[in-house]
C-alpha cells in the first residue's frame, strides 16, 4: 500500500473564494506525490488564482468550460468523471455544495460530479454564518448520505476578519483524508507492529529512569501506514496525543512490559518498526519512597531485555525489520553495527549533539541505512520524515516479496 498517489489520475475542482490560494499548495502536494492532476475551476475561482498558476503546476490545461476541452475525443465531463481515480473539490463554496446536493449541473465542475463514478472528496470553505446555515448543513448531510466524503470546515481567522468555523482544511490534512479513497482494496494489507515512546523504570513509587523521547515519530509512522490502508498496532510507552486513522494502541510502561507486548503481538506481522526509546537498565523498585539521606545513593542496575535482538528468536524471517539508533558519536558506524547484529533491513540513525536534540522536538534529521543504501534526510518536520521512512519500508517490502516469489 505504498506510493498510493503515484500515477493516479486526480481531478482537482476549485471554486471561488479566498481559500483558492490553498488549492495551489494542495496541487503541489498531489503532483509531488506523483499524481496526474487535472484542474477544473469555476469562472469565479479565476478571480482569485490565475490560469497560468494552475497550468504551470499541474502540467495540464486548466479546464473551466466544456468548450475548453476540444482535445477530448469523448464528452469532457463524462470522461473526466469516469476515467479519473478521484475527484477532490477544494475549496468548495456553499453555492457549489448546494448545486451538487441538488443535482444541478450548470458548469463543467458540477456536470462532472453529477456523472462521477469515482470517489469524491469535498473540502468546504465559506463564512461561518453561511457554513452554519441550516441549508448548508442539510446539503452537507445529503452529500454524506449519498457516499460523498465531506470534510468539516476548520476554525480560525476568516477572510471577512471574523474568527470562527468555515476555513478550508489545510492541504496536508486533505491529502491525508483522500489517501484511503485511492488505496487499491484488492491488495492484501500489510500488518505493522510499531513501538514508540520512552519506557519508565521505577526506582520507587515516585521516581523512575527514562529519557526524552515523546513518541511522535513512531506515532506519525503508525498513522501514515494506516492511511495507506494497512493494519497497524502501536505499542506505546509515551505518546504526545492519541493516534488517528484506526491505529490500534497498546499502552505499556516499562521495558519488560514492552518486550512482553511485542512478543504477544508479533504473530502474522509483515513489518516491525522498533522506534521506542527503551531503557537499557532497570532495578527492582522499592515499595516505599527512597528517603533523602546525608550520603550519596548507590543503585545497582540490571540490563533490560534487548527487544530487537530477542525478537529474532520468535519473529518470522519474512518480516521487514526496522530499528532506530540515537548516537552522540560515530553515528553511521554504530548504526551499521546495530543493523548487522540485530538483522535489520533498515536503521534510522539520528545524531544527538549540542546543535540539535530530536527528543521532544517537532523536527529532526536522519540517515536511513540498509546493507546496500544510504539516504540522508535533511532537517524537516517529523511528519515528513515519517512519510519518507514509510516509503522506504514499502520499497523493502516489495523487494522481500519479490525475493520470496523468486525463491519459490
Amino acid at each position: 500500500m505504498f506510493g498510493v498517489l503515484k500515477n493516479k489520475k486526480i481531478v482537482l475542482g476549485v471554486t471561488g473564494g479566498v481559500a483558492c490560494y490553498k488549492s495551489v499548495f494542495l496541487l503541489r502536494l498531489l503532483v509531488k506525490a506523483g499524481a496526474d492532476v487535472s484542474v477544473v475551476a469555476t469562472e469565479n475561482a479565476l478571480h482569485f488564482v490565475g490560469r497560468a498558476t494552475f497550468e504551470s503546476l499541474s502540467k495540464n490545461k486548466l479546464l473551466v468550460s466544456v468548450f475548453d476541452v476540444e482535445e477530448y475525443d469523448k464528452i469532457a465531463h463524462i470522461s473526466l468523471a469516469q476515467e479519473s481515480d478521484l475527484i477532490v473539490i477544494a475549496p468548495a463554496s456553499a453555492n457549489t455544495i448546494a448545486k451538487i446536493a441538488n443535482g444541478i449541473a450548470d458548469n463543467l465542475l458540477t456536470s462532472m460530479v453529477l456523472a462521477a463514478t469515482v470517489p469524491v472528496l469535498i473540502a468546504p470553505a465559506m463564512n461561518s454564518v453561511m457554513y452554519l446555515n441550516l441549508a448548508t448543513q442539510k446539503n452537507r448531510e445529503t452529500l454524506i448520505s449519498r457516499g460523498f466524503s465531506v470534510l468539516s470546515a476548520g476554525e480560525g481567522e476568516l477572510a471577512c476578519d471574523d474568527v470562527g468555523i468555515g476555513r478550508m482544511e489545510e492541504p496536508q490534512s486533505i491529502v491525508n483524508a483522500l489517501l484511503p479513497l485511492v488505496v487499491d482494496s484488492k491488495k492484501e494489507p500489510q500488518r505493522w507492529l510499531i513501538t514508540a515512546g520512552a519506557t519508565k523504570e521505577f526506582l520507587d513509587p515516585i521516581r523512575y529512569l527514562t529519557n526524552g523521547s515523546s513518541g511522535l515519530t513512531g506515532l506519525l509512522i503508525a498513522e501514515y501506514a494506516a492511511l495507506m490502508g494497512d493494519e497497524v498496532t502501536l505499542i506505546a510507552a509515551s505518546l504526545p496525543r492519541l493516534p488517528r486513522f484506526g491505529v490500534k494502541v497498546i499502552s505499556v510502561v516499562s521495558a519488560s512490559g514492552m518486550a512482553e507486548s511485542v512478543k504477544n503481538n508479533s504473530k502474522d506481522i509483515s513489518i516491525f518498526v522498533m522506534s521506542a526509546a527503551v531503557a537499557d537498565y532497570s532495578l527492582p523498585p522499592q515499595k516505599t519512597k527512597i528517603k533523602k539521606g546525608e550520603a550519596g545513593l548507590s543503585l545497582e542496575l540490571s540490563r533490560t531485555e534487548d527487544i530487537l535482538l530477542h525478537s529474532l528468536s520468535y519473529m518470522d524471517k519474512s518480516v521487514v525489520r526496522v530499528g532506530f539508533a540515537a548516537e552522540t558519536e560515530n553515528l553511521e558506524q554504530n548504526a551499521l553495527m546495530k543493523l548487522e547484529k540485530k538483522s535489520l533491513d533498515l536503521i534510522c540513525a539520528n545524531k544527538i549533539d549540542a546543535e540539535h536534540n530530536p527528543f521532544g522536538a517537532s523536527t529532526n534529521k536522519m540517515v536511513l541505512l540498509s546493507k546496500n543504501s544510504r539516504h540522508i534526510v535533511p532537517m524537516q518536520h517529523k511528519e515528513s520524515i515519517a512519510k519518507e521512512i514509510v516509503m522506504h519500508i514499502g520499497t523493502l517490502v516489495e523487494k522481500k516479496e519479490m525475493r520470496g516469489v523468486n525463491d519459490e
